[in-house]
């Protein structure tokens, strides 16, 4: 009897081995299951990131591109409104030539002409050089506070432009 205990003490140390082998096997079989699971959802969470990420930088760029072409096109209406104000300003200089040269000449025969005149068309036309003189002078004050004001205004925008852009 000592030998048939003996035995069934073996045969069960070796049934109760063989269940925690198998127990093991499955438990790691599980674990891998589960392992794999895992980085299957991490690899579809990464290629949906790197989608998310794609699209962003797709907008960005196209936002970007919009934008430039936005500035783009000021800035190229911006040249062409000041082509035509140049344009104008020629054309009123020469326009200014034209009638200071006709004054120019006007007033070289003054000398003349006050030599042969009397005293009250002398007189007369002294007041009048007066009224000329002193309108321009007006005008000349007004023209140069407007250009001191312009100066200003292009300083101001010059200074006040952010150093990064220039």
């Amino acid at each position: 009897m000592a030998l048939v205990a003996g035995v069934e003490m073996i045969s069960t140390h070796a049934a109760a081995l063989l269940a925690a082998a198998i127990a093991a096997t499955g438990a790691w079989y599980v674990q891998g299951w589960r392992i794999q699971g895992q980085v299957q959802q991490t690899n579809a969470a990464l290629a949906q990131l790197k989608t998310d990420t794609a699209e962003q930088r797709t907008r960005a760029a196209a936002s970007a591109l919009n934008t430039y072409a936005l500035m783009e096109s000021a800035k190229d209406a911006a040249i062409q409104a000041a082509a035509a104000r140049a344009e104008k300003n020629r054309a009123d200089a020469a326009s200014l030539r034209r009638q200071l040269d006709s004054l120019h000449h006007d007033l070289a025969a003054v000398p003349a002409r006050i030599a042969a005149a009397s005293r009250t068309a002398v007189d007369e036309y002294a007041a009048a050089a007066t009224v000329v003189f002193e309108q321009c002078s007006e005008r000349y004050a007004a023209l140069a506070a407007a250009a001191d004001g312009h100066a200003s205004d292009v300083r101001l925008m010059r200074e006040a432009w952010p150093t990064s852009l220039r």
